[in-house]
Parts: structure tokens; sequence; C-alpha cells
């Protein structure tokens, strides 16, 4: 009928004037939050092979990939790295270059340097800076400075290491002035003029029995290693030996004594061998009264 709604059309228009009068104006987007981001390269440095006594020296570079200026808190590395050059911080889609120093005098063989590096970036705090590589010395004995021989009565045995010049000048080898003893012989030989050397040590196999260290000195003509000491360790034993070759009980109390199960504690095996020869037999005998021998 003219100037009636129907009961369907009344609820809608209800509910439309309800949502016309509580709706709010919406809030517009917010900004992403400016941040750092640090990237670096190249993050692993190896030198390589340095010679002892030089200078290495390494730039990394650092970028600031964020929208923020990326803050250089501090550096910690391992001894005898050393910063020369570091800013306080690089500004957004920058970069900047950080150099370290390593003085080699006081190196020797391998060297797993670490640099670390602390940043306001959220994403990653630390960055690890790796500088590493190997320093040798301008004349090198490989794979030791030492030489190592053991053998039985009668038979010969020999080792060698190789001396190695590392330097641009030519290395001359001054004859042995202890070439011979009576444990060892030892000789000079010559792999690449002025470049490298072997050192070979014979044992003599009828020398003295038992164990013996020296120093072998060889004279270079390098201004920087005049001489080069090398360790020689000699063993002969005889063709029939015992392991271990002595027997030592240490101090034994007098009231350890009176204990009927402390002999049983105290006993001890030796090993009997022989080297080469048929039909082996072993006789054990004492002058200690007190020992008992099975």
């Amino acid at each position: 009928m003219p100037g009636f709604f129907s009961s369907a059309a009344l609820v809608a228009a209800l509910a439309l004037g309800g949502a016309a009068a509580t709706s709010a104006p919406v809030a517009p987007p917010k900004a992403p939050e400016a941040v750092p981001k640090a990237a670096i390269h190249p993050a692993p440095f190896r030198f390589g092979k340095a010679l002892r006594g030089t200078v290495v020296e390494h730039e990394y570079v650092l970028r600031n990939q964020g929208s923020a200026p990326l803050h250089l808190r501090r550096a910690r590395m391992t001894p005898p790295l050393a910063v020369t050059r570091m800013p306080a911080s690089v500004p957004p889609g920058g970069e900047a270059r950080l150099r370290f120093r390593l003085d080699t005098a006081a190196l020797d063989g391998p060297f797993d340097g670490l640099v670390l590096l602390e940043v306001d970036d959220p994403s990653q705090p630390e960055l690890r800076l790796a500088f590493e590589g190997s320093v040798v010395p301008t004349v090198e004995v490989s794979p030791a400075p030492a030489v190592f021989l053991a053998t039985v009565r009668g038979s010969a045995k020999e080792a060698s290491v190789e001396i190695v010049n590392h330097e641009k000048a030519p290395l001359r080898l001054a004859p042995l002035e202890r070439a011979s003893t009576d444990r060892y012989a030892a000789r000079i030989e010559t792999i690449e003029k002025d470049k490298r050397y072997r050192l070979v040590v014979t044992i003599r196999p009828d020398g003295p029995r038992g164990k013996h260290s020296e120093l072998l000195e060889v004279k270079t003509s390098s201004p920087r290693v005049p001489a080069l000491s090398i360790s020689i360790n000699t063993y002969l034993r005889e063709r029939v030996y015992t392991f271990p070759e002595d027997v030592d009980m240490g101090a034994v109390r007098l009231a350890d004594l009176r204990d009927p199960g402390f002999a049983d504690r105290l006993a001890q095996t030796l090993m009997v061998y022989q080297v080469g020869g048929e039909h082996f037999e072993a006789k054990l005998r004492t002058d200690l009264p007190f020992l008992k021998l099975e």
C-alpha cells in the first residue's frame, strides 16, 4: 500500500543506516622502518704462502644494502692482525673499505686468522671475516727440522728431509762439519741447484745401542737464515731386545710389604723380542733375592 514499507525493506534500511553511523576512516599504512643491511665481500681471504717477515695486507669491501646508515661498533681480531682503516658508518646504498695488516715476523706455519666485526644490522650484528694462509721461513726444512731413525743391529736404515729456498737469491749450503759420528752418517744432495737440497742421514748398524739425540748444524749462504739446526734422533736396538727396556716399580714402603696382595699389584710384564733367526728361547735370572720371575 502507498506510504508503507515492507518488513524486509525496513530491516535492510535499518541495517544500512546503522552501518553508516558506526563506520570510521581507514588509517593509511605505515611506512617500513628504515634499517641497515650489511654485506661483505669477499668474506674469506686466503693469502696462500707468505715468507716469514713479510707484511700481508688486505681490504674487505663492506656494503650497506639497507635504508638506514650502517654503524660499525668495534672489531676484534686474531693477533697479530691489526686494523689500519675502518670508517665509523656506511650510508644507505654505499660501501666502505676495511683494511687489515698482518706482520708475519713472529709466525710459522698455518695462520687461521679471524676478524669479528660488530655492526648495528639487526639481522646479523656480527660479521666473521676469515684471514687465512701459511707462513713459511725463507729457508724451510720440510716436512720438519728433525730426522728419526730406528733399526736393529746389523740393519742399516736412512731417512731424509728437504731444504727448500723460498728467497729469490740463490742458496748455497756449506759442507757439513759433523757429517759422520759413531751413530750416523749424513750427506747433502742437490735436487735443484740454488733452490732445493736433500739432507740424507743413515744410522750406523754397528753403532752404540740405545736412543740418542743431537743437533746437526747446516750452514747456508742466506743472510736471513745463516744456519739451520736439524735434530737427529737415532735408536739402535739389539737383535734380541725387551719392551719396556727397564722395569721401574717406583718407591715401595715397608708397610706395603705386609699386605699379602701388594706384590701381585706391583707385578709387571716384560716382553722379549728377537728380530730374525729361529728357535728362540729366553731364560730369566736375577741377582735380587726378593724378585720373583715367571
